[in-house]
């Protein structure tokens, strides 16, 4: 099979996502490569017209300066200074870079996807990525295979798999297939105690297989998917609700009675006899509006070290165990303030305007996608909904990282909104 100068360019862009090495924080090989592209790409030609994708850039841009101010403010360390700021310069340049690559073909996002897979195998599977090398050397042991974590690693790399590569690749020849497979893979990674790899994937298939049911009579055109699904627009988002109660009821059945093993049921009583019950298995969240409440406009810069004890006094909030009180203790004026989540960690290390960033990513493109755009494009149904889900969940829950991945994925769904919006104007 012949491949075209931009399938090649899109699949080494995804070739080196996250095989990364160590400068001022951790690069990855395609951070470096839109670095490099970034002064040619950033003047050229109609690069910015569409409004969304200009907002994005113009907001993180705010963000950028707002880190500089806040380290300023904060008296951050030159090296948390750098880390926080050039955080964000290989985003930029990513954000760019792939809005040059798909803004005329949003189908290059298929061999990026396949050059991801691949990557995270290398890098995840193999230690070729100077976080694993790190660890690896940190543990003392011999290779990636070793790390207490590998289990955890091997779910990661098949869920990109299933999530992006396969999903976006198959769905069209083969619905049922690959629904059953996200499907499957949703209780696999469950006995492995991914709780929220299970959530997202459960939902996923579950919508998959209502979304097949009332669609089963039509071909394969988003304006008729969209019309008959959107008359039911009620219905799937109550739908939704019911799926998130009943993975949650899943899960509970399967640790309290043991079916996950001793670890997970040990885990579940703990997390259950707090406050906030299985949402202190996020607590961090509580830390962070503590950190927000007490400077909510410049933050407290860079890679904050928790002088304060947020996550103490979080875990004091809700009701946390001893154990888990001690080990909160022990952490103050150790680690980072707690905060595991993109949008809590751009506002409590760089104040409101990183925060404002991601809230704007969320409701002004993710959001907005959900509402108008969901069932346009039938063929990568799969790969949409797992893209939308891990992404939303990653913005709410999860650190800020993969900035290749992310950064290519919020740009394919600018870019397929923006062709929408152009051919609904034609």
């Amino acid at each position: 099979m012949k491949f075209s100068k931009n399938q090649l360019i899109a699949f080494l862009f995804g070739l080196g996502a996250t095989i990364s090495i160590r400068m001022v924080g951790i690069f990855a090989i395609s951070d470096l490569i839109a670095i490099f592209f970034l002064p040619f790409l950033a003047f050229k030609q109609n690069m910015f017209v569409d409004r969304r994708f200009r907002r994005v850039i113009i907001l993180l841009l705010l963000w950028m300066a707002s880190t500089v101010v806040s380290d300023i403010y904060n008296h951050s360390t030159m090296t948390n200074a750098a880390k926080g700021f050039f955080t964000l310069v290989p985003f930029l340049a990513c954000l760019i870079f792939a809005y040059w690559l798909l803004r005329k073909n949003y189908e290059l996002m298929i061999p990026f996807l396949w050059g991801y897979v691949i990557s995270f195998t290398l890098s995840a599977g193999f230690g070729f990525d100077a976080f694993y090398i790190e660890m690896i050397q940190t543990k003392g042991v011999a290779g990636v295979t070793q790390l207490d974590h590998y289990n955890k690693i091997k779910v990661w790399i098949i869920s990109a798999f299933i999530s992006g590569a396969f999903a976006i690749t198959y769905f069209k020849r083969f619905p049922r297939f690959v629904t059953l497979v996200i499907f499957s893979f949703s209780f696999i990674v469950l006995l492995d105690g991914s709780r929220s790899i299970f959530l997202i994937y459960f939902i996923v298939a579950i919508s998959l297989i209502y979304i097949l049911r009332i669609t089963k009579n039509l071909h394969w055109d988003g304006d008729i998917w969209s019309m008959n699904l959107q008359r039911k627009v009620t219905r799937f988002s109550f739908y939704i609700i019911v799926l998130i109660f009943a993975a949650k009821g899943v899960y509970s059945f399967s640790a309290t009675n043991g079916y996950l093993g001793e670890n997970e049921r040990q885990k579940y009583d703990d997390q259950s006899s707090t406050k906030i019950g299985l949402f202190s298995g996020r607590g961090e969240i509580i830390s962070s509006f503590l950190a927000i409440k007490d400077s909510p406009i410049l933050g407290h810069g860079s890679y904050a070290i928790d002088n304060v004890g947020y996550g103490y006094q979080a875990a004091k909030l809700i009701g946390a165990n001893d154990l888990s009180l001690e080990w909160n203790m022990n952490r103050i004026g150790e680690n980072y303030i707690p905060t595991h989540s993109h949008i809590w960690q751009a506002w409590v290390y760089n104040g409101f305007l990183g925060g404002v960033f991601w809230i704007y990513i969320l409701i002004g493109v993710l959001i907005v996608y959900i509402s108008k755009y969901l069932f346009l494009y039938p063929r990568y149904q799969a790969y949409i909904l797992c893209s939308l889900a891990n992404a939303i969940w990653n913005i709410l829950f999860s650190p800020f990282s993969q900035r290749p991945l992310l950064a290519t994925s919020l740009v394919f769904f600018i870019v397929l909104m923006q062709a929408e919006d152009q051919t609904k104007q034609n």
